[in-house]
């Protein structure tokens, strides 16, 4: 009986420190792998999350102006206009609650305060103003706006959006990602 537990406590020595060195260089690899993997996962997400918003920014305005659009000249007299255009401002005409109900869409400025970037953006807020009511702010990080009348009755109009934050691996625009949606939007009121 001696003679098989000395045996036995010979063959349980456990690891040398050579296997021990190489198990946890082995799993440092390996975790080190794993976290850089869920890390780029990670920003390819929030990169993701980013362009949708933009992308559903950009569809959210564009429908709400092809609505009003559609409404230009709505039981207003002839003699008045169903909308105007001024650079990157659009005001839409036509008659509900008033002798003459305005909408005025247009493009307001960051003030300095509102965007900390170290590199000067040309972003604005595109504001959306009914009649005497204060102006609203209506989207965000808007980088322009076009109104481009094709006839009496039809417009084109395009709204263009980057990404709030930039994304390190995009080496355009300084990394920031840019959306444009356009329509072509006919006034059902118009002669």
């Amino acid at each position: 009986m001696k003679l098989f537990r000395s045996k036995r406590i010979r063959n349980e020595r456990g690891f040398s420190l050579i296997e021990v060195m190489m198990a946890a260089m082995i799993t440092g690899i390996i975790t080190t792998a794993a976290t850089r993997f869920f890390a780029d996962i990670n920003q390819n997400a929030e990169a993701q999350y980013e362009i949708s918003e933009i992308q559903h920014m950009c569809r959210v305005c564009l429908d709400d102006i092809k609505k009003n659009l559609r409404m230009a000249g709505y039981l207003l007299d002839d003699d008045h206009p169903a909308y105007a255009v001024e650079a990157d401002t659009l005001m839409v005409f036509y008659r509900d609650t008033q002798p003459v109900d305005t909408i005025r869409y247009f493009l307001q400025p960051y003030a300095s305060d509102d965007v900390q970037d170290e590199e000067a953006r040309e972003i604005y807020r595109l504001m959306k103003k009914l009649n005497s009511q204060n102006a609203s702010a209506y989207a965000d990080f808007i980088t322009a706006i076009n109104f481009v009348p094709i006839d009496s009755a039809n417009m084109v109009v395009t709204i263009s959006a980057e990404t709030e934050r930039p994304d390190e691996t995009f080496p355009l625009n300084g990394g920031y990602r840019e959306f444009s949606l356009g329509d072509r939007i006919h006034m059902r009121n118009m002669r």
